[in-house]
């Protein structure tokens, strides 16, 4: 019996449609797309020999599967524009592999087709979305992600939750989709690392420690991960207004103070840029 995968299109397919993926073809068996998604559409290989069981490893091995909902035991996702041998999943491969040679790195922990779905799912879902300097927007939680494994291999949840940690901010995805895909705990994570929306009559000051007091009350290692993306942000610094670098800089001063459990290579790390912001800038405070 063929295998059945789904793969994503741009449009609906019609019936009987041929997809090529790598050297081979599958063929569109239904334009009735998969359960909760609206690009997601179901085809199968048109050749069943046995010459194809290596093409077989190699689409599931380079696939993702549908989280916790799969529709089957012989069905994998082969994700979007991207196909499973473009370029971003090439860069997506380089990205494990320079990670994997960090001289800090201790033995990788997390499952890596677990990190490879979460990857996935934020790619998609911050689509288009840019950072301030242009660049797109999945470098950022990539990056995040990558230090978050460096500094705490053995939590897998963390690294998954660092790599989603902008979804609910930036996206249309909610809790409730996030907890049905990744489970309670990464979702539980994700709300930590969350920003408090804009909401009339509630000023960013007021927003900003109320997002402090809620971290200072999760487990120590949110601390660390919110330092690694603050410090990340930081280096997009140059392109700030002026009157938004002086409130960023001050935000990131307290989150130095507050942050106490975080690590403390973070934490320095931090000062040291902030230290040079100031002395490049002049902000007025003194370091020390």
């Amino acid at each position: 019996m063929p295998k059945r995968y789904y793969y994503h299109f741009d449009k609906t397919p019609d019936l009987n449609d041929i997809v090529t993926v790598g050297d081979y073809q599958y063929q569109v068996v239904s334009t009735a797309p998969l359960k909760g998604t609206d690009a997601m559409y179901p085809i199968e290989e048109t050749d069943t020999t046995s010459a194809r069981k290596e093409q077989h490893k190699i689409l599931r091995s380079q696939t993702m599967r549908w989280g916790k909902k799969s529709p089957g035991k012989n069905i994998f996702l082969v994700h979007a524009k991207t196909g499973f041998a473009s370029g971003k999943t090439n860069q997506f491969r380089k990205f494990l592999q320079d990670a994997r040679t960090q001289k800090k790195r201790r033995k990788r922990m997390v499952n890596q087709e677990n990190f490879f779905n979460a990857y996935y799912f934020a790619l998609k879902a911050h689509g288009d979305q840019k950072r301030i300097g242009g660049e797109k927007y999945i470098n950022h939680p990539m990056r995040v992600a990558k230090r978050t494994e460096i500094f705490f291999p053995d939590n897998e949840p963390l690294v998954i939750a660092a790599m989603l940690h902008d979804v609910l901010e930036d996206t249309d995805v909610d809790a409730d989709w996030l907890s049905d895909t990744f489970g309670f705990v990464v979702t539980k994570y994700v709300k930590y690392l969350t920003n408090t929306p804009k909401v009339e009559g509630i000023n960013r000051q007021q927003r900003f420690v109320s997002d402090m007091t809620h971290i200072k009350s999760a487990p120590k290692e949110i601390e660390s991960v919110k330092l690694i993306d603050r410090i990340d942000n930081l280096q997009d610094v140059s392109l700030f207004k002026r009157s938004f670098l002086k409130v960023y800089y001050d935000e990131s001063r307290m989150m130095l103070d507050m942050f106490d459990r975080a690590k403390p290579e973070l934490r320095d790390e931090l000062k040291a840029v902030l230290d040079d912001i100031n002395y490049i800038y002049k902000l007025g405070e003194k370091t020390v």
